[in-house]
Order: structure tokens, then sequence, then C-alpha cells
């Protein structure tokens, strides 16, 4: 989001990247995201109001998920 990863492939990609001041955003609740990639697969996870793994409703952890 920050830097171009492939110059070559992504030639678009904006100068400075996508996100403004080089900052990553909270979830939110104001938390950190957790970023995990695994060559193959990339997950977001916010771990709900609560901060904690697991829970329900509001409290339920939130994942996005994109294998490759």
């Amino acid at each position: 989001l920050i830097l171009n990863p492939d110059p070559e492939k992504y030639k678009n990609y904006p100068q400075g990247g996508f996100l403004k001041d080089k900052k990553l955003p909270k979830d939110p609740w104001g938390r950190e995201y957790i970023y995990i990639n695994n060559d193959s697969n990339i997950e977001i996870i916010s771990l709900g109001a609560d901060g904690k793994e697991g829970g329900e409703g509001e409290n339920k952890d939130i994942k996005l998920s994109e294998c490759n």
C-alpha cells in the first residue's frame, strides 16, 4: 500500500503509494489490524470490539482473506 511491490508489473501504481502520510489505518475500535502474508495467502484481521480472539456480535473477529 505504500511501496510498489513490482514496478514492472504495476506501472500505474501511484507515486507515494495509496496511503496518505504513509500510515496504516486502524480498525474501527482504534487498534492495529493484524496482517498475515503467507506467500500465497494474505489475511487482514480485526479482533473486534473487545480486542480478543473469537467472540460474538460486535466482539466477533473480522477477517479478510485473499488467495493468490
